[in-house]
């Protein structure tokens, strides 16, 4: 884990529109604010992705799951809370800007139990965009080792990660679930 004072610089950065590369529980991500459309764009010119197709947000928590969110079922909750994969859902939005969102006014987010995100996403009060650290349509790198140097080069800055961080192999992508108003669950990656 990172100390205290090196968590609020990753926090200020991302407040100042920086892109950077978080670990997740499922891959490693390239993230920003989810509120800094300029960032959230810089992350779509570095993976050569349409910037009208909005990215997975991450969540510190259910309450603010519920801030950003309308309708949630109580069973999609509960799967939340029991699921031993991480798992993404796409609900009605609420409080996002624009470029966060679908035309149908949806959002694919997910409730991180990740130590370091949990921190930077609670100081930061708010989303960060999580998407795979790679080109659009290529293969997602395992390791921080694994990520294209193009990929390195285009972010702003690269926390000073402890060797226990940097080492990790990540490499399973979130389940994907949408929901019904009756919360019939649909799974879109399993």
């Amino acid at each position: 884990m990172l100390l205290p004072d090196q968590i609020e610089d990753i926090v200020e950065k991302l407040r100042n529109g920086q892109v950077t590369l978080l670990p997740t529980q499922t891959l490693w991500g390239l993230s920003c604010s989810a509120f800094n459309e300029k960032a959230v764009n810089k992350i779509s010119k570095i993976k050569d992705r349409k910037a009208d197709h909005p990215y997975i947000l991450l969540v510190s928590s259910i309450e603010m799951l519920h801030r950003f969110t309308t309708g949630i079922h109580p069973r999609v909750e509960t799967l939340l809370s029991l699921h031993e994969k991480p798992v993404s859902v796409i609900h009605r939005a609420a409080n996002l800007p624009p470029h966060c969102v679908t035309i149908e006014n949806t959002v694919g987010i997910r409730v991180t139990h990740h130590p370091l995100l949990t921190a930077i996403i609670d100081q930061l009060d708010g989303p960060i965009v999580s998407t795979s650290a790679n080109v659009s349509g290529e293969v997602f790198p395992h390791t921080l080792a694994d990520i294209d140097k193009s990929i390195m080069d285009a972010i702003d800055f690269l926390p000073p990660y402890p060797p226990q961080i940097v080492e990790q192999t990540l490499d399973s992508p979130s389940v994907i679930i949408s929901y019904d108003e009756k919360g019939e669950i649909t799974f879109l990656r399993s």
